[in-house]
């Protein structure tokens, strides 16, 4: 079978009438949604983006020195290059490139105060900060349509709609996509690769290259990479035998994985094994100094173990309001910017302890209905989602950073919101069937 853009996002012949209508409800969410963009409150992450969004410049289309003439300032850029995933920063630069605006000259400096890092030239300008987050937030309603495909792939159109419902109204979502951060980027790629193993699976290939950009967005999806691989095991069968066919999708898998990630990551290029060792050196000193940093400041914020970076994290997806900052250095500064946007009611919907405990609850019981359904014949999509979340949970105990921020949640969400859709789908199958027995039991005992 030929494959094209059609086949890939709407596998059968024609969009249906469910589809249809879910694109129109999307393109009326997503004029609501962008329209609001320049009013999200400033994150300072916002600025480093901006700043190593010159990478686009350097490496894409070469128009600027390789090396920075301040050393210190390339210094900089290599240890940034080695600490974050790369694409967003690519898809910043390209937006910045149509629109003819130049980076920011200077990163952040979180030691000095907001005063210091305006007059230092870190702080974007209203255009530029709202151009770089067009770029990344133009993606979220194509991210949104992909778990509602989910959705209706695994459970049918009901299923696709709770989902696009749950996704649409979650205030993690409005805030966190909105920015000029690697959020958005990794919640598209994230959706992206769970849609593309659930419903072309026999493409590795494509699963690989979806995958693949989601790492390269944020590395704390590396486990939609074990994903991907489990993905495989039910595609073997054909005309070679079972391991060959398997040996032959696993390399290619691979094989795109490491192709995309080594031309995504200039800076490995000399020498991958030295490259990499030193980025882990780099991620290890960062997660040191935020213990120490932020031990002085929030000593609760810290935590440790496994269980109490998953309990962190967890707390964060369901339960905290929205994090317009990580940490509390610019309170005074935004605390406008912050009252006027969750003054939007749909901008702090959903979390708290009472809906917190709702949502939570409804995830739990979408994970063991999808479990339960796992070992079916026809199980392998529930296998995929229930397998993801878990995986994902399990990576990201023992692989996040020692402080829980909110936005490292964000890899969950598409997991998330198809298994608390599929909760909300079953509670309502098992109330159908008890009023169904109810009234078999009333026709049965009338005269």
């Amino acid at each position: 079978m030929k494959l094209s853009i059609k086949s890939i996002f709407l596998p059968p012949s024609r969009i249906t009438p469910s589809q249809g209508l879910a694109i129109f409800v999307l393109l009326i969410w997503a004029v609501y949604y962008l329209v609001g963009v320049e009013n999200v409150p400033f994150h300072p992450d916002e600025s480093t983006q901006i700043f190593m969004s010159h990478d686009f410049d350097r490496f894409a289309l070469n128009s600027s020195p390789i090396l920075s003439p301040d050393p210190e300032i390339e210094y900089h850029r290599q240890l940034l290059r080695m600490l974050d995933a790369p694409f967003t920063r690519y898809l910043i630069g390209f937006a910045r490139w149509i629109g003819t605006m130049p980076a920011t000259p200077v990163d952040w400096d979180w030691s000095k105060s907001w005063q210091e890092n305006e007059a230092a030239g870190a702080i974007p300008s209203n255009k530029l900060l709202l151009l770089s987050r067009f770029s990344v937030a133009i993606l979220c309603p194509f991210s949104i349509f992909l778990l509602y495909l989910s959705g209706e792939k695994i459970g049918g159109s009901g299923l696709g709609w709770l989902t696009l419902i749950l996704a649409g109204m979650n205030s993690l979502i409005w805030l966190h996509t909105r920015r000029a951060m690697a959020e958005g980027s990794v919640f598209f790629f994230s959706a992206l690769a769970l849609y593309t193993i659930i419903s072309i699976r026999k493409r590795a290939w494509f699963n690989a290259l979806s995958v693949s950009l989601a790492v390269n967005s944020k590395q704390s999806v590396l486990g939609l990479v074990i994903l991907g691989l489990l993905a495989l095991i039910p595609n073997t069968s054909g005309g070679l035998s079972r391991f060959r066919i398997f040996c032959i999708n696993l390399f290619i898998y691979l094989g795109i994985l490491a192709a995309v990630t080594y031309w995504l990551n200039p800076f490995i290029h000399e020498n991958p094994l030295k490259a990499f060792g030193q980025a882990w050196n780099a991620r290890n000193d960062l997660s040191r100094r935020q213990i120490e940093e932020i031990s002085q400041i929030e000593p609760g914020w810290v935590v440790a173990s496994p269980i109490e970076k998953l309990g962190g994290v967890l707390v964060q997806v369901f339960f905290a309001p929205p994090a317009i900052s990580d940490v509390n250095n610019y309170d005074e500064e935004l605390l406008y910017s912050k009252s006027q946007y969750l003054n939007v009611p749909l901008h702090s919907l959903g979390n708290g302890l009472f809906w917190g405990s709702i949502h939570l609850g409804l995830v739990l019981f979408g994970l063991i209905i999808s479990l339960r359904k796992s070992f079916l014949v026809d199980g392998f999509n529930y296998r995929i989602l229930a397998g993801g979340a878990i995986i994902m949970l399990i990576f990201m105990a023992f692989l996040l950073p020692p402080v829980p921020y909110q936005r490292y949640g964000i890899v969950l969400l598409p997991f998330t919101t198809i298994l608390a859709a599929v909760g909300i789908a079953s509670f309502y199958q098992i109330w159908k069937e008890a009023r169904r027995a109810i009234t078999v039991k009333k026709i049965k005992s009338s005269p």
